[in-house]
């Protein structure tokens, strides 16, 4: 397996594939791993904490390309973790690399924008390229969950390659629609730092009238996970869905309005996403059109909601 590129993502699948820390109970990798990065500080920054993330010694070692082509040299897999504007010069030097391989190898995506087509070009025959995206947080500090789920698609040979890379990390599969690449990562950009914005708007309206900031962050953390639990089960966002809006509170909601006037973007958003809130408490038939037509006109900034 060789791993092209060391940033957050690269090393975080480098450690999960050597069985590390809490992967350790759940990858069934067996190869050999190699990685490689144009950048000599990355490469070394991964191996260090491969080495480093546990007391425990990684379940398979992480050996170091000296250069691209030494890295891909025999590979079965090679996982593409390079930014998607240096993704052709990179899968055309993979390409070039292991021209006189006997089997070739199967190039799998990181990236969860990057269209496949355009990269097809770049393609010998026999070479097989695919996507592999964890639906993952990977923030500076290395974290990433075990049962990830992770989206899929690419050429029959890729695919089995990447069901066969998700198994090895526990991984779940999201399969992926042809074209719709773009859409999916919107998505997922969308959902993954909106959490995180209105985790932080959240934080800083209920600061001040609470006396610890530590205790806080951890209700939120446990509200959070609360309403992931809710929103996933069943009945979906729909059914999940609590609050004034969902209630059609009218006082409730312009008393909110008056109180955000102190943070203008938690202002801002809670008009923005109340619009959908009242989309699902109308489906769900817990308020009337009525009701819901009164609280959009609130929602949109009218003279008494201020």
């Amino acid at each position: 397996m060789a791993i092209l590129g060391c940033g957050n993502v690269g090393r975080a699948l480098a450690r999960a594939l050597a069985g590390v820390g809490g992967w350790r109970k759940f990858v069934s990798f067996r190869g050999d791993v190699v990685v490689w990065s144009r950048s000599r500080r990355s490469t070394r920054k991964c191996l260090e904490e491969v080495a480093g993330w546990s007391p425990r010694p990684a379940r398979r070692p992480v050996h170091a390309g000296g250069s691209l082509e030494e890295a891909v040299t025999e590979a079965d897999v090679v996982l593409l973790c390079v930014a998607e504007s240096a993704l052709p010069d990179v899968i055309r030097a993979t390409v070039r690399a292991t021209s006189r391989q006997r089997r070739k190898p199967v190039l799998l995506v990181a990236s969860g924008f990057q269209a496949l087509a355009p990269l097809r070009r770049s393609l010998a025959p026999g070479v097989a390229l695919g996507r592999l995206h964890p639906l993952a947080p990977f923030p500076e500090d290395g974290l990433i969950i075990s049962r990830t789920h992770f989206a899929i698609e690419g050429d029959p040979r890729a695919v089995r390659t990447a069901r066969l890379v998700m198994g090895w990390l526990d991984g779940r599969e999201l399969e992926l629609r042809p074209g719709n690449t773009a859409r999916y990562h919107a998505g997922a950009a969308l959902f993954g730092g909106g959490l995180v914005a209105l985790f932080a708007l959240a934080e800083a309206v209920m600061a001040p009238a609470v006396r610890s900031r530590e205790a806080l962050r951890r209700a939120l953390y446990s509200f959070a996970g609360a309403n992931a639990v809710h929103a996933t089960g069943p009945g979906g966002p729909r059914r999940a869905l609590t609050g004034p809006l969902a209630r059609g509170s009218e006082a409730t909601v312009r008393l909110h309005l008056r109180e955000l006037r102190a943070v203008p973007e938690a202002r801002a958003a809670y008009r923005q996403l109340g619009r959908t809130m009242l989309a699902l408490a109308r489906a769900r038939g817990s308020i009337d059109a009525a009701t819901e037509r009164r609280l959009r006109r609130l929602l949109s900034g009218a003279r008494r909601a201020r």
